[in-house]
C-alpha cells in the first residue's frame, strides 16, 4: 500500500480528530475518538497514529484501543473510508507507472518547534553533591549511575519555575529529578522521585500534556534492538533501553514512531494482574517479551543489581528468555502461575 495514500487520508481525517498534531514524519497525536480521552482535561490527547514496518496503526494510551489505520478510518468516518478503499484498490491494481503524488497536492502541517534545550537551572546535578548528601547516598546505595540526574530541595518551586502553566498541587519537599527528552534532546518533562516521607513516590510533570512519556529516547541507537522497561532507573542498567514510566510498555512503539526490534521487559511480578494483562496485550500485538525464569526472585532490574547480578548478566538472562508468538504465550502462562 502506498505510504503517500495513507498519509493523504490521515490528513483528510484530521478535521474530525480533536487536538490533531503531527509529531514526526510518521507520528500523529490527537484526542482518542474511541474513549473520548480525559473528561476533566480537554488538553489531554493520548491517541496516536504511527507507522510500524510497512503499515500504519492507531493506538490510545488512555483506553488501550489499537487497530489498523484502515479500521480506524472506517470507525471515525465511514464515507471517507469508502474513498480510501477505492484509492488503495486503484493504486495497487494500476497497470501503468502513473505517480499519484504528481497530481495531488501533498498536505502540509504547521508543527510548532519544541525548545532546543531547557536548562535545569534550579536543580543541582547529583554528581555535584557532597558524597554524604541524602540524595546521592540513596542513589549510590542502589548502585544507580548518576549522570543526567538532578536534585531540588523545593520541588513545588522548581516545577513552577520550569513550567509556570502547571496546575498540579505540589509541595515544598526534596526530590530527585529525572528529565526525559525527545530524540533530539528537547526536554519533554521531568519525573520527581521522593527521598523523604512523601506518600507519593513518583510525580511526573510534562511541559505539554500531549507529550509522550519516554525516558532514554534521546540516547537511543536505532541500529540496535530496543529494550523497553517501566522505570527510568531500571533502564539505566540495560544497553539501548527506554522506559515508559507506566505499566503499559506496549505503547512505546507508537510513541517512538520507528520500525524497531523491540524487546519488552516487564517487572518480575507474576501475581500482578495488570502486568500479566499488559504482557498478553504485548504478545498479541506481535512483539517479543522477556519471561523471567523461576530462578529469578527479585521483582525488578534494580533489585537484581542489588542482589549481586551485573548488568551484563541481567542482559544475558533477558536475551535467553525472550519469546514471541505462541511460545511467548505458553511461557507467560507458566510464569503467571508461579
Amino acid at each position: 500500500m502506498s505510504v503517500y495514500v495513507d498519509k493523504k487520508y490521515i490528513s483528510l481525517l484530521s478535521p474530525k480528530l480533536k487536538n490533531f498534531k503531527q509529531r514526526g514524519e510518521f507520528l500523529w497525536n490527537f484526542r482518542c475518538p474511541v474513549c473520548g480521552d480525559s473528561a476533566k482535561d480537554k488538553t489531554k490527547s493520548r491517541g496516536y497514529i504511527y507507522k510500524r514496518k510497512e503499515h500504519f496503526g492507531f493506538m490510545c494510551h488512555n483506553c488501550g484501543s489499537a487497530m489498523s489505520l484502515k479500521k480506524f478510518v472506517k470507525y471515525v468516518d465511514p464515507h471517507l473510508y469508502n474513498e480510501y478503499q477505492l484509492e488503495t484498490f486503484v493504486q495497487s491494481n494500476t497497470s501503468n507507472n502513473v505517480n499519484v503524488a504528481d497530481y495531488v497536492t501533498k498536505p502540509t502541517f504547521d508543527i510548532p518547534e519544541a525548545p532546543r534545550s531547557i536548562l535545569l537551572t534550579d536543580a543541582e546535578s547529583i554528581n555535584g553533591l557532597s558524597q554524604y548528601h541524602p540524595a546521592r547516598v540513596y542513589l549510590e546505595n542502589r548502585k544507580v549511575p548518576l549522570d543526567d540526574i538532578y536534585y531540588t530541595e523545593d520541588f513545588s518551586q522548581f516545577v513552577k519555575d520550569l513550567y509556570p502553566q502547571c496546575s498540579k498541587t505540589l509541595y515544598k519537599e526534596p526530590r530527585i529529578i529525572i528529565p526525559f527528552k525527545d530524540k533530539d534532546g528537547n526536554l519533554l518533562g521531568i519525573q520527581g522521585r521522593a527521598i523523604g516521607t512523601s506518600k507519593i513516590k513518583y510525580i511526573t510533570i510534562k511541559g505539554d500534556e500531549s507529550s509522550p512519556k519516554i525516558y532514554g529516547w534521546d540516547k537511543l541507537d536505532i541500529s540496535k534492538p530496543v529494550y523497553v522497561v517501566e522505570g527510568p532507573i531500571d533502564s539505566l542498567f540495560l544497553d539501548n533501553c527506554i522506559a515508559t514510566m507506566d505499566a503499559a510498555l506496549y505503547h512505546a512503539p507508537s510513541i517512538i514512531g520507528i520500525d524497531r526490534d523491540y524487546i519488552f521487559v516487564y517487572d518480575n511480578e507474576p501475581r500482578n494482574k495488570q502486568i500479566v494483562s499488559n504482557m498478553k496485550k504485548t504478545i498479541d500485538l506481535g512483539y517479543k517479551v522477556c519471561v523471567w525464569p523461576d530462578t529469578i526472585q527479585q521483582k525488578d532490574i534494580n533489585e537484581m543489581i542489588l542482589a549481586g547480578n551485573s548488568p551484563a548478566t541481567i542482559q544475558h538472562i533477558i536475551d535467553n528468555n525472550t519469546y514471541e508468538g505462541i511460545i511467548a504465550t505458553m511461557k507467560m502462562n507458566q510464569w503467571s502461575k508461579l
